[in-house]
């Protein structure tokens, strides 16, 4: 419904309800709707009066001027956060408060801040948040991205801000079905859903200042998500959001106190094995409007260097041998790593030597078991000793075991078993090419 910025016909006849202070205040937001930074200003001076003013005309009007006014009512609330906050405690806002039976396209735009805003709202928020949820849940059942599911973003980029109605977001799976609508619509057209692509991103960065989140996040393809926005988004929020996320994630492992040293270096080993050190290193070339994003990137950056750095001495490699569990961490692959520290091996005579040949056969851990080919090999590769270092006790059936591992059921075993047989059988590395 357009109308003539000076034309008050329309919205007078509801003027009646208004006293003067009222009356002046929404004469004044009438004229500027459509000039945002001058309405702020107004607005700012009196925020109950404005939302009482806007209440009282947009109860009572007839359904195109209250769908306008109800717009305007939600973009006064993302721009100015007090009237969102007055907006939330009125008395008159409390008869919308009615989301039982609501979807998002049929509540009020704003109803969401007012459930956030208002502790008074949670269990009426946590209502409106399954409503939500659900249609996010029928997209991704149908692999249909519609109208409807956008919208539902936005309500839930607002309502998670809450932090209880945000700890009933998880327990209905809405933290997982994020993710995963993320991964499912957002990253194919990154221009078309630039905007709900940093509500839902907003809303993941939001869920993941609860440490219950943070597996939810690493099992539902965090590191890759955040990786193909950085990659190929040109959107500067959608940067900024994807770096907020992957900060949080680092303030979360500088904190884990779990013993298993694995789990705590699990952001650095997604981050460096994804080439995402490649990517910081890419974007902070760009000139950035928000030095916010350049300061972000040194910092994430300078973060997984050191860390890295920290994993590939032999301390950290014994520990996790020894622990048993062995992932492909920067470590195993650092070439630096093996020409310094394979006469280490040697020591408490050969321990590290024979806990790896432990694991060989072990018939439940196909990765512990690629790894440790792998390892071997490279072990017989720069000692002095080379291959004769399967004469040993620690090594005892190593090369059997390795010839047996060739024909195992899981082609990454099979693969690395095979390369650590090849080293075993080449005695001049210097010659290979």
């Amino acid at each position: 419904m357009q109308l003539a910025p000076n034309n008050f016909t329309p919205v007078e006849p509801y003027f009646e309800e208004l006293d003067e202070q009222e009356q002046t205040m929404f004469r004044s937001i009438w004229l500027l709707r459509d000039k945002l930074a001058s309405l702020k200003i107004v607005v700012s001076e009196n925020e109950q009066v404005a939302v009482s003013a806007l209440l009282k005309v947009s109860i009572r009007a007839n359904e195109p001027l209250q769908i306008q006014l109800f717009s305007l009512c939600t973009l006064l609330c993302r721009h100015v956060t007090e009237f969102a906050n007055q907006l939330a405690v009125s008395k008159l806002a409390e008869g919308l408060v009615e989301p039982l039976h609501m979807s998002s396209d049929e509540a009020p735009p704003f109803l969401a801040y007012i459930l956030a805003l208002n502790d008074k709202h949670t269990t009426h928020g946590c209502i409106f948040a399954s409503h939500l949820n659900s249609a996010v849940s029928e997209s991704l059942e149908k692999g249909v991205r519609t109208g409807k599911t956008s919208l539902s973003i936005n309500n839930l980029w607002i309502l998670v801000r809450n932090k209880k109605i945000r700890a009933f977001f998880r327990t209905i799976n809405g933290v997982q079905n994020i993710f995963r609508f993320v991964w499912r619509f957002c990253l194919t057209d990154q221009v078309a859903m630039a905007q709900t692509l940093y509500e839902a991103l907003g809303i993941c960065w939001l869920c993941l200042y609860d440490k219950e989140n943070v597996q939810t996040a690493y099992k539902n393809r965090v590191i890759a998500i955040t990786h193909a926005v950085l990659k190929h988004n040109t959107k500067e929020k959608c940067i900024r959001m994807s770096l907020l996320i992957l900060e949080i994630l680092l303030w979360h492992q500088m904190r884990e106190t779990s013993a298993d040293g694995r789990l705590r270096s699990v952001l650095y080993i997604d981050m460096s094995s994804s080439g995402m050190l490649k990517t910081f290193h890419a974007l902070r070339k760009k000139n950035w409007e928000d030095g916010d994003i350049t300061d972000a990137l040194a910092t994430l950056e300078q973060a997984v260097l050191n860390k890295i750095e920290s994993m590939t001495t032999f301390a950290e490699y014994r520990n996790e041998v020894q622990n048993g569990n062995l992932e492909w961490s920067p470590i195993h692959t650092n070439v630096k790593f093996w020409k310094d520290n394979v006469k280490h091996f040697e020591e408490n005579e050969f321990e590290i030597l024979a806990t790896l040949r432990g694991i060989l056969f072990k018939d439940d851990a196909d990765t512990s078991v690629a790894v440790a080919c792998h390892d071997i090999g490279e072990i017989l590769q720069h000692h002095p000793q080379g291959r004769k270092l399967l004469g040993i006790p620690a090594l005892a059936g190593v090369k059997e075991r390795m010839l047996e591992l060739m024909s195992h059921s899981a082609a990454e075993v099979r693969h690395h078993a095979l390369v650590a047989i090849q080293k075993v059988l080449v005695q001049k590395w210097e010659f290979i090419g």
